[in-house]
């Protein structure tokens, strides 16, 4: 059966307003630097067909794709499921919804907390008076981890555009898997921000749904204030008319789509097809200083409070940041196993030996460097947290990783250029950057880190002038061992502090 969108006029009005249309990426290229160093708040970035384009089609597990096909509710999917898949073997949040009101699948009739999908689904069959579709799944995963390249994770997934952009991942702060999400007509997600204002890149497989997005502040403060946890759907009343137009970005997502945007905008999605929407998503900090400013805010006064993560787990979030950023300036010394001879060697007949045309070669070239002329910007807004700041003074050779990182970009892809006899022995070898990407040459710490430049405006430094004695750095101050387990101190203004965090019931 073939799916179709089913739009309310209404809706359909909201779609075709040209100010809340998303940008539509020209091909894989663009969205993929898009991604990387382009900036998700309060905007939207769709690939059409980008599933295809990615080479991520075949991604998603053929059982679940094929149970998915052809069914209209979440009762009929797990039906057809569980003749593929054993529904102990994964587990998800289940949701329904007393009028617009969402509630979330936790316990059976007896109190015993239900740990997989096989139970819930027992649980939805025993009370569909109560528990009427739409039902909408949430974090779909296996229940036991198995091995990806980067170890081990829940995922449905066997690839995801983490695996597609390799090492440029590798140089983001954080890139995390997520989980796959299954809903029918009119249901969703419901109004939220996410528990850590990270960026989401979101693969739909199958299904069309509309996504809403509110400009991140006040707009989507007010929003969430009204409506937080709910699912505005047909019937409207004027108060959600009022606030769905107020919404920035309204997009309808089709089959096939890839599509990129800001979870620390309050969003929500319904489903309008008139089959089964599956849409997994992955979650990242790229290196856009917008976004990282927007990220810096997870936890703080600024995130709508009942959306934030547990406080502990913010600050293993927090310290993997940490360790990711010097992983990230480790990994700028090892760039050079990105090729950078564009002759291709050949065989005698002609055919390429590595397979790889020059241009891809040329493109791989400029986008790496395009990802290091962003790192200076990153460290730049991420300084600015007090609990950054302190950690990345605390890790041994950061400073450094920074000075080298500053004083060595150059401007020749060719080529290293030649540097002076005196400055030679203590350079690290490094990568060319892109002729457009800061020169940078100065000495930074971490104190003028924090409130350096962007990028865009470099720092001179006379290699004539400088004395092959003087020291990279000022002799360290003695200091007590950091430890790498520091508490976050959270500045909510005027909210009490001590006030325990509530975890949301879901993070997408």
């Amino acid at each position: 059966m073939a799916s179709s969108p089913c739009v309310d006029p209404f809706l359909q009005g909201l779609l075709e307003d040209p100010s809340k249309a998303p940008s539509i990426c020209k091909g894989s290229r663009d969205f993929i630097e898009t991604v990387l160093v382009g900036q998700h708040v309060d905007r939207v970035h769709v690939l059409k067909d980008g599933l295809k384009l990615l080479g991520l089609a075949d991604s998603m597990p053929l059982s679940f794709r094929r149970a998915v096909r052809g069914n209209t509710t979440i009762e009929g999917f797990l039906g057809e499921l569980k003749s593929e898949v054993p529904l102990n073997t994964v587990d998800a949040s289940v949701y329904y919804w007393d009028g617009k009101e969402e509630h979330r699948v936790k316990a059976d009739s007896k109190g015993n907390r239900v740990r997989n999908l096989l139970t819930k689904h027992q649980v939805i069959t025993q009370n569909r008076t109560r528990m009427k579709e739409p039902i909408y799944i949430g974090e779909l995963h296996y229940t036991t981890k198995r091995r990806l390249s980067d170890g081990r994770s829940s995922t449905l997934l066997t690839k995801d555009l983490k695996d597609i952009l390799s090492s440029h991942s590798k140089l983001m702060p954080m890139w995390d898997r997520g989980h796959a999400f299954v809903g029918g007509l009119y249901s969703g997600s419901s109004m939220h921000v996410d528990q850590t204002l990270w960026s989401n890149i979101g693969k739909n497989w199958t299904g069309y749904k509309i996504l809403f997005v509110w400009e991140y502040g006040e707009p989507s403060l007010n929003v969430l204030e009204k409506f937080y946890k709910q699912i505005m759907k047909p019937p409207f009343s004027p108060e959600e008319r009022k606030a769905l137009q107020s919404a920035s970005k309204v997009v309808l997502v089709r089959p096939g789509d890839v599509f990129c945007f800001s979870g620390g905008n309050a969003h929500m999605t319904i489903g309008v097809g008139d089959e089964l929407s599956l849409t997994a998503y992955e979650s990242f900090v790229n290196l856009h200083r917008r976004n990282i400013t927007v990220f810096r805010q997870s936890g703080r006064k600024d995130h709508f409070e009942d959306c934030i993560m547990d406080e502990s787990d913010l600050e293993d979030l927090f310290d993997d940041v940490v360790d990711n950023i010097y992983d990230v300036l480790k990994k700028y010394h090892q760039l050079q196993n990105i090729p950078t001879q564009l002759d291709t060697p050949k065989r005698e007949d002609g055919e390429r030996v590595f397979g790889r045309e020059k241009e891809e070669i040329e493109a791989d070239l400029k986008l790496r460097d395009l990802c290091i002329s962003h790192i200076p910007s990153m460290l730049s807004e991420l300084s600015k947290d007090s609990f950054f700041r302190r950690e990345l003074q605390g890790l041994k050779r950061v400073k450094s990783l920074l000075n080298h990182l500053i004083r060595s970009a150059r401007s020749d892809v060719a080529g290293i250029k030649a540097v002076s006899t005196r400055r030679r022995a203590r350079a690290l070898p490094l990568p060319p950057l892109h002729p457009n990407s800061p020169s940078g040459r100065g000495i930074w710490g971490m104190d003028q880190i924090a409130k350096a430049d962007p990028p865009s405006q470099s720092v001179s430094h006379n290699d004539e002038e400088s004395d092959p004695s003087t020291p990279i750095l000022p002799p360290p101050k003695p200091s007590q061992p950091v430890s790498r387990k520091r508490k976050i101190h959270f500045d909510r203004g005027s909210r009490d502090s001590k006030r325990p965090l509530v975890s949301p019931e879901i993070s997408k």
